[in-house]
């Protein structure tokens, strides 16, 4: 198959297995909503979307309103709810493609002029969106336009405390309006930290694609990562002690290095900030990167390894390089390790059985 110099490979069949495990986790009646946003942390988001409505999911969650649009024009028939804001002009049309928004103040619902599902969200101390007031979410209730679905929050899980106090705020909140039936605040790793708080529903997002929440390592399940990136060895050469490589001008080289040229960069959305901290594996041998990451392409040395030749394939992030290794040479979390691979590497999609 020809995908290019550089790729992304994804697993969908163990999509689908941590799909199951999650419905395996929670509690009886509760619902397991999937998390698409952006672009299904970068799996591709209508491929997701297939493969886990084929698996039976009929909820589906989003952040922006054009996500939500784009996955009804790819034909996905479940309920999809829109978590973050949604832009006033897209209102009308969520309403007409029957997409569930969120709201997160008074004065935007006066602007719902179609009749229109939503979910309000609700500030317990996240703050970054939501009501604070009671009577405000009481007016959104009584407006004629305006379908109250679900109440929901975001935990910030910082401590146990902290998120208890989360909880039981949204829940005290939920008694003033009179109890509204869908009301959800976990999201992967609530959902395996707090069976408590599962409620009507819980919204997997990093947990779906491999992403296994922290201290649940003595928990008997699996959560498999599902996705790897892929390059190619384009060139195989010899630099001299003392010279320099690539736009790094701050360190010659210690010795005669044997570099390999691998065509992907921070264009593919690896990042610059890798430099000399990463590795890469090339023949099943971990070879570090060399000097700064170019836009699209990047060095390694391969001195000490064997038998390395121009056409090899280079794994960058995935199976011999697990997601959090590659995530703390990058100084940042898996979540954004995965989420920000750029659209120009093709996706590969490994069938679910």
């Amino acid at each position: 198959m020809v995908h290019g110099f550089t790729w992304i490979e994804i697993d969908l069949n163990k999509l689908i297995q941590n799909y199951k495990t999650a419905l395996s986790l929670v509690r009886e009646g509760t619902l397991v909503t999937c998390v698409l946003k952006a672009n299904a942390y970068g799996h591709g988001m209508k491929e997701v979307a297939c493969a886990l409505e084929k698996a039976g999911c009929k909820s589906f969650a989003v952040s922006a309103a054009e996500e939500a649009l784009a996955l009804r024009k790819a034909d996905i028939k479940g309920d999809i709810l829109v978590m973050g804001s949604s832009e006033d002009e897209l209102l009308d049309e969520l309403a007409d493609r029957d997409i569930v928004f969120s709201l997160s103040s008074l004065e935007q619902a006066k602007k719902i002029i179609k009749p229109s599902r939503v979910h309000l969200k609700a500030e317990t101390g996240f703050n970054r969106l939501g009501f604070e007031k009671i009577e405000d979410m009481q007016a959104v209730m009584g407006m004629e336009k305006v379908q109250v679905e679900g109440l929901f929050s975001h935990l910030a899980l910082i401590d146990a405390a902290h998120d208890h106090a989360q909880h039981d705020k949204l829940m005290a909140m939920n008694e003033a309006l009179g109890g509204i039936d869908d009301v959800h605040i976990c999201d992967s790793i609530g959902m395996v930290r707090y069976p408590a708080f599962h409620h009507s529903r819980v919204r997997i997002g990093a947990f779906l694609y491999g992403v296994r929440p922290f201290h649940s390592e003595d928990m008997p399940f699996e959560c498999h990562e599902t996705l790897a990136l892929y390059s190619t060895v384009t060139r195989v050469h010899l630099a001299k002690k003392g010279e320099y490589v690539g736009y790094d001008d701050s360190a010659p080289l210690a010795r005669d290095t044997l570099i390999a040229t691998i065509q992907a960069g921070y264009g593919d959305g690896y990042p610059r900030r890798m430099a000399k901290k990463a590795g890469v594996c090339i023949r099943g041998q971990m070879a570090p990167v060399l000097s700064l990451v170019c836009m699209d392409q990047m060095m390694a040395d391969i001195t000490d390894l064997q038998g390395v030749q121009v056409g090899d394939r280079v794994t960058l992030l995935g199976n011999e390089i697990p997601y959090l290794t590659y995530a703390n040479w990058g100084n940042t979390n898996r979540n954004e390790a995965i989420a920000t691979l750029s659209q120009r590497p093709k996706r590969i999609y490994l069938e679910a059985e």
